[in-house]
């Protein structure tokens, strides 16, 4: 999942627009949990639990990055690569 935020910050003495880029990456057992929504995780572990009798791991794996307007597509795409290569 991906939230943008922008905020105006003062950058040695001149306003400036500032978009703050937040990734969440949900993992729960051997797959990603790729829909929306708060119960998707959740609904995974729960039929995989009543199917098998096994209660997966999970772990949610974030990553904040502030960047100038203009340039959230290529923040993104280097915060991509920084949690691929951190083996989430």
């Amino acid at each position: 999942m991906k939230y943008l935020a922008t905020r105006e910050a003062d950058i040695n003495g001149e306003k400036r627009l500032i978009q703050g880029i937040y990734v969440v990456l949900v993992r729960g057992g051997q797959r990603r949990v790729h829909r929306r929504g708060t119960g998707s995780a959740c609904g995974g572990m729960a039929r995989d639990l009543f199917h098998t009798g096994v209660l997966q791991r999970w772990a949610s794996v974030s990553c904040l990055s502030a960047c100038l307007p203009g340039q959230e597509d290529a923040t993104f795409e280097r915060m991509k690569k920084f949690i691929a290569a951190s083996g989430a």
